[in-house]
């Protein structure tokens, strides 16, 4: 029986890392021979030889800095012997000239108006903005503010150099305030520790803009988000290639199109949007008949025209209705967890010597084998026990010793990580190669 190699994690230009070619018996001496499907991306030795008595030998495979910007490249890796089966495995080889992604633009965008039937571009309210944590605190304002009939149910994002067309949900953390007048300065209700929404877009898009530029497309189902702030992070990882965590904020309330009576947020924090019979629904009745644009205040339902129906109905229904507005903090930008920044690999030259070999659902997910790396990192940092028996021994790097750990501590580390196993060297292609 043939099983699989082992999948594994993407590796950054210009780094080492060991592999192995395990048999199934012991006897006698056998010479590997292996080969790159692409030696300008990989370098590895020609053959090697698992000595009499041994079941596996392991080897170092070289990423090479080509100095070009290509992209990342899949490479497969295969070994061949007399008398046993062909393995086969494959590295992805991450382009350390990739340029970093950054988001340019980023809109309201009104799904399901008379304006989407021309295109996305043509639904896109360029007057509403969403507004971004840039490191310095902000208050928000009515141009953060939209009063559709539908309520928050689509938003655009620009980026250059977006990492991967295949986003998912994991890629965003949504968050929303609470609705109406609420307070604030609780600490709760502060913007990064409103609850996660209890909805999920029902559309992630990606579609190319021309040369690097691509348009993320979020779309939620009508009403799902409405009459409260909606904050998006989109992550810093591997799958967008941003840097960092970039987090925005729209806000929503029916029917409101005459903003903040007076002051600012900033000298009156508690200063709410509200909807009144003087303030809002007589500028929608001034302006019935009136033939609108996309970004028309007073065409709540984004059909072109303002009417009675849909559009006055809409505001009276909404009467009384109040949304605090809000103060965003200056926070400076944060990496994700899984961001591309700490990829757990040492500086270049250093031959890795430990490997998590994740269950089937994590594998193939530079994010979840970037989190654990770091997070052995840190049970390193701690220094568990090398003195207590049964202990489980890692090696990160030849220019660090053997490091120790209890083993039910270990054990623990393992167990929260869902690891199927640890490996003093990583299973390249362990287990590829066996007896016919």
């Amino acid at each position: 029986e043939q099983r699989q190699p082992r999948p594994f994690s993407p590796l950054n230009e210009g780094r080492i890392l060991v592999g192995n070619v395990r048999r199934t018996t012991t006897s006698g001496s056998l010479t590997v021979n292996l080969s790159s499907g692409d030696s300008t991306e990989i370098q590895l030795p020609s053959s090697v030889v698992i000595p009499n008595g041994q079941d596996y030998v392991s080897f170092e495979i070289t990423t090479l800095s080509d100095g070009l910007l290509d992209g990342n490249q899949m490479t497969g890796i295969t070994a061949t012997a007399s008398g046993y089966h062909t393995a086969t495995n494959f590295l992805e080889v991450l382009d350390d000239l990739l340029v970093p992604a950054s988001i340019t633009s980023q809109s309201v965008y009104y799904k399901g108006s008379t304006f989407a039937s021309g295109g996305v571009q043509s639904a896109l309210d360029t007057t509403k903005a969403l507004a971004r944590e840039n490191g310095s605190t902000q208050a928000l304002g009515f141009s953060n503010l939209i009063n559709t009939t539908r309520g928050i149910n689509g938003l655009v994002f620009d980026v250059n150099n977006l990492a991967s067309n295949g986003l998912v949900v994991s890629d965003f953390v949504f968050q929303w305030s609470p609705q109406g007048g609420f307070d604030a300065t609780i600490g709760a209700n502060q913007p990064a520790n409103w609850d996660l929404t209890t909805v999920s877009p029902t559309l992630i898009d990606v579609s190319a803009l021309g040369g690097t530029m691509s348009r993320i497309r979020l779309e939620w189902g009508d009403n799902q988000i409405q009459n409260r702030w909606l904050r998006i992070t989109l992550k810093g990882n591997v799958n967008t290639g941003l840097a960092d965590d970039n987090v925005f904020y729209i806000g929503h309330l029916l029917g409101e199109v005459s903003g903040l009576q007076s002051g600012n947020a900033t000298t009156q924090p508690f200063q709410r949007f509200s909807v009144t019979n003087i303030g809002d629904v007589s500028p929608i009745r001034s302006n019935l008949g009136t033939t609108a644009s996309v970004s028309n205040l007073y065409d709540l339902n984004k059909n072109g025209t303002v009417q009675n129906l849909g559009d006055v109905s809409g505001v009276r229904a909404a009467l009384g209705s109040q949304l605090t507005n809000i103060q965003i903090p200056g926070n400076a930008p944060r990496s994700s967890p899984s961001s591309r920044d700490d990829d757990g690999v040492k500086s270049e030259g250093d031959v890795v010597r430990y490997y998590a070999d994740l269950p089937d659902d994590r594998r193939r997910t530079g994010n979840a084998q970037r989190q654990v790396e770091m997070e052995f990192k840190e049970l390193q940092r701690v220094s568990l026990a090398p003195q207590i028996s049964n202990k489980t021994t890692l090696f990160e790097s030849d220019s660090i010793f053997p490091i120790e750990f209890d083993s039910t501590q270990f054990e623990a580390w393992k167990k929260k990580n869902r690891l199927d196993s640890v490996f003093a060297t990583g299973d390249f292609l362990d287990e590829g190669i066996e007896s016919l």
